[in-house]
């Protein structure tokens, strides 16, 4: 009996020991945490940004698909979050975070990007990039004014790095960066958000935009 009884001290003093490691302690893991769902607390918090600045449209001619897209806005708080969760769970160190940084995620005082993703069955080549393209690209500003995208280029890393957050399916899309020139119709202190519109040859479809961070983030 009194072996039965200092086997159960032992154990409780052992049990003692281990739930005040667990909550006296920190990890000491530099490693991202990763949850059963596949989607950890800082992923959640970066889709949910990227869905406020995210829309879509998808257009069509009777049954037939003219043109579909899906875009997001990316504003300085999704650039730098993506930035950050990609350094961490490639574990790269302070000098390769800044070249990163540099490349992806600076925020440019001149230009306002979106990342668009764009399908049709259309069977032109490089619709939105070539300069006589039926298919163009415009984005409508608080004010009004309405202006062209300057540039329609994404590279692998950035496309690697965001479409590991938003998955898109782009078996049949393209994805493309746009970049507009930023100028003072951009201000925006109603939070109106801007409108993407895309025309094309057999139809035309707009998608509206938030810019302005949501309240409670």
């Amino acid at each position: 009996m009194d072996g039965l009884f200092t086997t159960l001290t032992k154990l409780t003093i052992l049990s003692i020991i281990i739930l005040a490691l667990a909550f006296g302690c920190q990890s000491i893991n530099p490693l991202p945490q990763f949850s059963f769902s596949g989607e950890t607390p800082e992923e959640r918090r970066i889709s949910e940004l990227m869905q406020w600045h995210s829309s879509r449209v998808e257009v069509y001619k009777g049954f037939e698909t003219v043109f579909t897209a899906r875009v997001l806005f990316l504003s300085d708080e999704v650039k730098r979050l993506t930035h950050e969760w990609e350094a961490k769970t490639k574990l790269l160190d302070p000098k390769e975070k800044a070249e990163l940084f540099e490349k992806t995620a600076t925020p440019l005082e001149n230009q306002i990007e979106f990342l668009l993703g764009f399908y049709t069955p259309d069977d032109s080549k490089e619709m939105l990039e070539q300069g006589d393209a039926e298919w163009r690209v415009k984005l409508q500003l608080p004010n009004g004014e309405i202006i062209r995208a300057s540039c329609f280029g994404v590279g692998s890393t950035e496309e690697n790095m965001y479409m590991s957050i938003l998955r898109w399916d782009l078996s049949w899309s393209k994805l493309y960066k746009l970049c507009f020139p930023r100028s003072r119709g951009w201000v925006d202190p109603e939070a109106k958000g801007v409108t993407l519109i895309i025309t094309g040859p057999r139809g035309h479809g707009a998608m509206h935009i938030k810019t302005q961070p949501p309240l409670d983030y």
